[in-house]
């Protein structure tokens, strides 16, 4: 499949549904009510880039400077995606996507981190149009919090595509880092997205 054909299936639900409600490819896979901003700031308004670390090109922060991820140099900030995301980034040239969503803890006290993720899981495959497959990776942490980690297979709009969905636990927040492509390319790129999800950082 070329990539002129897999980027217009792929951002073509993002564009049409951002200019009609404002919601993106995300939003429509995950909803909006779950999971909820821990705070009421508008996303990418005041998102700053810095020197990255880790063999990665820049640091990107959400506007309240609370979290950050570390992305190649060809990666740039994007919006659409979703609404309440935290940070939203793509590759677009190779059609690689990764956002960060947040929910105060406080809301989720009485969940452990595997029912969360577990949730959250079941929300992205049930906006899915076929799911194909969720296998769990070896990771149990991402910069030293406690993680769980899948690679969820499935097609929306008729394109596969293949997600490594990292549920994040920290003392304030739980947090979903999710980057996708199409199934054909997710393993070339695996690593770079193990590594920006590894690179999270509450600030």
């Amino acid at each position: 499949m070329s990539t002129q054909h897999i980027r217009v299936a792929v951002t073509a639900p993002i564009l049409i549904s951002f200019l009609l409600s404002g919601c993106g490819l995300m939003e429509n896979l995950l909803g909006t009510s779950e999971p909820r901003r821990i705070d009421s700031i508008e996303p990418q308004s005041n998102t700053s880039f810095d020197s990255g670390a880790s063999g990665l090109g820049q640091n990107i922060r959400s506007d309240d400077g609370e979290v950050q991820i570390s992305l190649p140099s060809s990666w740039r900030q994007i919006d659409g995606l979703h609404r309440n995301a935290e940070i939203q980034a793509a590759r677009e040239s190779n059609d690689l996507y990764t956002l960060v969503l947040a929910e105060d803890k406080a809301n989720l006290d009485k969940f452990t981190l595997e029912n969360n993720a577990t949730t959250y899981r079941r929300l992205l495959i049930a906006g899915l149009d076929q799911f194909v497959e969720e296998t769990p990776t070896e990771a149990n942490s991402v910069n030293n919090n406690n993680a769980v980690q899948y690679v969820i297979e499935g097609v929306y709009e008729g394109v596969p595509i293949t997600y490594l969905h990292s549920t994040v636990a920290t003392q304030r927040a739980y947090y979903q880092i999710i980057s996708w492509t199409d199934s054909d390319r997710f393993e070339d790129n695996r690593d770079e997205f193990e590594q920006i999800a590894e690179s999270f950082r509450e600030n």
